[in-house]
């Protein structure tokens, strides 16, 4: 009997599964395996001496626990950034308001704002919110006559009297009706005066029109209104079709004229809106003053003779501005590429708390202005008196004079200047005391003091000293004696100049 090694017989265990002829099956071949280790368990088997089983299992809990920790990271990172969002829209977005709220509060001062904003309204505003509507005692299209003229017009003229006194309202719907035409013409020119004859009583409207045909003239509607009630709709309303083809024009001649009268004619408003119209206003004052003036235009100009007014605002688009204004609350001429040329003369009442204010606004054109301040003497010692100005110009020259009347000891001015790429040359006379801050880039600024031997305070010699003297940028102060310890509004004025690419230079003491 043979007896097997223990090892053959498991192998003839192996193969007895096999039923058939005794075939030896190849070597299996060493396939790919499944489980690829780290870098670290490939060492250890590299080097079994460095290899056991405990070094494995701490190297598959390290592989595992940096996965985990890489999960957890990136899980946390989006977390945050979603709360930092959160907290972005919930806390960021109300802080932004407030601090552009505080901003506006610290903009302009806040006797320009709220109400009196409301109170000088643009007419076209006025318009869109249902002020330029029809009442009862409206009357539309009453001509006196009618003629044909060699020229190719007919022309019509009509006349309305109201009482003087209240608002008066002269507006126009006129507008470039077609965009792809250049020959429809609608245009007209206002004029507001005194009226010569001195038996007239009333305030009287005269309207003339010359049309290409009648036609045209009858599609629009004249309309009167003498109510005291319409407010500031009281005066004449102009509404004008907007389907008028090219080669038919219409024009219009409107005069209103004020009564004479021997004390002044006190009224509430007169205001404008006439795009397609050049407007004059005759110097109808000390005749005639009133609460608040409210002129816009578009393309035409804007002239005014003399004008005395609480409130004036004067806007016009591409046409300048020019004339002279007596203002003692606020006044703002404001136009896109006009020119502003303007006398202005601001008040400050005995019994008025809050600065007189005024706002000169425009770009590509030129500013030319004169500046009076005239404020009579204290009624009381602790009422304060002073003017507050802001100049804004975009590539044009500012050419700024401001002076005291004869009659006004110094008064705080605080003025500000705006400009770019045009020169700005700024004078302020002998009674002016405060800091001045002047600067430009890639030009010069100049700050020259013109010597004035009188001593409007009794504190001493005038003297100017700078703190700032660079060749762009020029800061200091003016005034007799020393200087102030601390900046006070309520006696000391502030004139800031700003410019780039183009020279700017203040004069003090012209």
């Amino acid at each position: 009997m043979i007896l097997l090694d223990p090892e053959d017989q498991q192998h003839g265990k192996l193969n007895s599964y096999v039923a058939g002829p005794t075939v030896r099956l190849p070597d299996r071949v060493a396939g790919r395996s499944s489980f690829l280790p780290d870098y670290e368990t490939s060492q250890a088997q590299h080097n079994p001496s460095a290899s056991s089983p405990t070094s494995s299992i701490a190297s598959f809990r390290k592989y595992s626990l940096h996965n985990s920790v890489d999960s957890r990271f990136w899980r946390a990172a989006l977390y945050a950034l979603a709360i930092y969002i959160a907290l972005s829209v919930t806390i960021g977005v109300p802080l932004i308001v407030t601090k552009l709220t505080h901003k506006h509060k610290n903009g302009p001062p806040p006797w320009v704002q709220g109400a009196n904003d409301a109170s000088l309204s643009s007419p076209l505003v006025m318009i869109n919110s249902g002020l330029f509507s029809m009442s009862q005692s409206i009357r539309c299209n009453m001509w006196n006559s009618t003629q044909y003229d060699e020229d190719g017009h007919y022309y019509s003229s009509s006349s309305f009297s109201l009482d003087p006194s209240g608002s008066f309202s002269i507006r126009s719907s006129a507008w470039i009706t077609d965009a792809d035409s250049t020959e429809t013409q609608i245009s007209g020119d206002l004029t507001v005066d005194i009226n010569p004859d001195p038996s007239v009583t009333s305030a009287v409207f005269y309207l003339t029109t010359a049309s290409t045909s009648l036609e045209i003239r009858d599609q629009c509607n004249i309309c009167f209104s003498s109510n005291e009630s319409d407010g500031d709709s009281r005066g004449l309303s102009l509404y004008i079709p907007t389907n008028l083809t090219a080669y038919q024009s219409i024009s219009f001649n409107i005069t209103l004229l004020f009564p004479q009268s021997s004390s002044p004619l006190l009224l509430d408003n007169l205001v404008t809106y006439l795009p397609m119209f050049s407007q004059s206003i005759g110097s109808i004052s000390p005749q005639v003053i009133l609460d608040k003036l409210n002129l816009e235009g578009m393309q035409q100009g804007i002239n005014t003779g003399a004008v005395w007014a609480n409130q004036i605002s004067v806007k016009n688009l591409v046409g300048p501005i020019a004339g002279s204004y007596n203002v003692t609350n606020i006044l703002k001429l404001d136009t896109v590429q006009g020119s502003i040329s303007v006398d202005l003369t601001l008040v400050q009442g005995p019994n008025r708390k809050e600065p007189t204010f005024f706002s000169l606004d425009t770009g590509e054109s030129e500013i030319n202005a004169d500046v009076v301040l005239l404020a009579p003497i204290p009624a009381t010692a602790n009422h304060n008196i002073n003017f507050i100005g802001h100049v804004k110009n975009f590539d044009g020259p500012i050419t700024l004079n401001v002076t005291h009347d004869e009659s006004t000891l110094p008064v705080p001015l605080d003025l500000r200047i705006q400009n770019n790429q045009a020169p700005c040359n700024i004078s302020l006379d002998s009674k002016f005391s405060g800091n001045y801050d002047v600067s430009t880039k890639l030009a010069t600024a100049s700050v020259d003091l013109v010597p004035d031997l009188h001593d409007y305070t009794g504190d001493g010699p005038r003297q100017m000293l700078p703190e700032v003297d660079t060749m762009s940028v020029k800061h200091g102060w003016v005034g007799w004696g020393s200087q102030p310890a601390q900046f006070n509004p309520r006696q000391q004025g502030q004139v800031v100049l700003v410019s780039s690419l183009s020279p700017v230079s203040l004069s003090l003491g012209s």
